[in-house]
């Protein structure tokens, strides 16, 4: 049994919910908007699944970014479904309220992971770094000139 994860379950229960959208808009002859529909809406879930088995850091941030990218064309298609009177209101707006959570908690994912990523290049130039060449060292953020002086001159 897999680990409770709020995303990827919200984007899989999101998933079966457009996938009786869709069946519904095929029988009301609307091909296009049915297949736009499910493949934006069916993709947020597999790109979470694929994000959770990332290989690294940017990695999982590539796969959320594209779920979150994914999430806001489907709820696209769903507002042209709504104001186009395609579908009944009633009958969309559960699925739309679910699909704005879902972008806002990607969106959040997303957001946070980048800020997470400058963090850690921001630490990572930062680290003092020691390097030594025939007249000096630089170390600890201080140039130190080497010569045969025992007590080598700080700058």
């Amino acid at each position: 049994m897999l680990k409770e994860n709020l995303i990827r379950d919200e984007a899989f229960s999101f998933a079966l919910q457009i996938m009786g959208l869709a069946k519904m808009l095929r029988q009301e002859k609307e091909y296009e908007l049915s297949s736009q529909l499910w493949r934006a809406g069916t993709s947020i879930g597999a790109n979470v699944e694929e994000a959770q088995a990332g290989q690294s850091r940017a990695d999982f941030l590539a796969k959320m970014t594209i779920a979150s990218k994914e999430a806001r064309e489907a709820l696209y298609w769903l507002r042209l479904a709504d104001k186009g009177k395609i579908i009944r209101v009633e009958e969309i707006a559960p699925v739309r309220e679910q699909c704005e959570r879902i972008v806002r908690i990607l969106t959040a994912i997303v957001k946070t992971g980048r800020e997470s990523k400058d963090q850690s290049k921001i630490k990572n130039s930062s680290a003092k770094r020691k390097i030594t060449t025939a007249g000096g060292a630089y170390d600890n953020g201080r140039w130190q000139v080497l010569g045969a002086n025992p007590k080598s001159k700080i700058l």
